[in-house]
């Protein structure tokens, strides 16, 4: 008798440490499946933040850049160096007001979305702006100048030849913008 019991109790042995490493497996899955699921969660947030983000980023470009071209398109309709468009613009020119407006909403757009967008695009920005705004008052004088005299007509002459150099600065500088935002686009999406 001595024997079964020796095996009897061997064999419970067995079976409580059978027990006690299905049980452990199994809490240890069941904590791993949970770090997991955590793990899952929280990259799928930050998946859905970036995403968002990146959406937001677009779209304060692509608005910044549609006033980038009004802006653009006004200035060739008041300085038009094409036939086409010199005939095209000669029944409807715009006005130096059309043009402040739409100055004033890209400054405005800028400084609204200035936190999502990176220094140095801003300071880019800024530099058009400046150009715009410079334009603006060489379109004002050149079209308020009179012409009466000789000196008169040089300084009107001149006035358009800067504000002409400041239009084809500001279409230049546009399209540098436009490049800088969508490599600044690219690398967030690659990230």
């Amino acid at each position: 008798m001595d024997i079964i019991t020796v095996i009897i109790e061997a064999l419970l042995s067995v079976i409580i440490a059978s027990i006690g490493v299905y049980f452990s497996h199994r809490l240890a899955v069941s904590e791993t499946q949970r770090t997991m699921e955590s793990f899952k969660s929280k990259l799928s947030k930050s998946v859905y933040a970036s995403s968002k983000r990146s959406d937001m980023e677009y779209e304060i470009f692509r608005r910044l850049g549609e006033k980038c071209g009004e802006i653009n398109y006004i200035m060739e309709r008041l300085y038009p160096d094409d036939i086409s468009l010199c005939i095209i613009t000669e029944g409807e020119k715009p006005t130096l007001q059309e043009l402040a407006i739409k100055i004033h909403e890209l400054k405005s757009g800028l400084y609204i979305n200035r936190a999502f967008i990176p220094k140095n695009i801003v300071s880019l920005f800024e530099e058009l702006l400046n150009d715009a705004d410079e334009f603006f008052i060489c379109a004002l004088k050149h079209h308020d100048h009179w012409n009466e005299t000789k000196e008169e007509k040089i300084t009107k002459e001149e006035l358009k030849c800067k504000a002409f150099g400041k239009r084809k600065l500001f279409c230049d500088k546009w399209k540098s913008i436009s490049e800088k935002a969508r490599e600044y686009l690219h690398s967030n999406e690659t990230v």
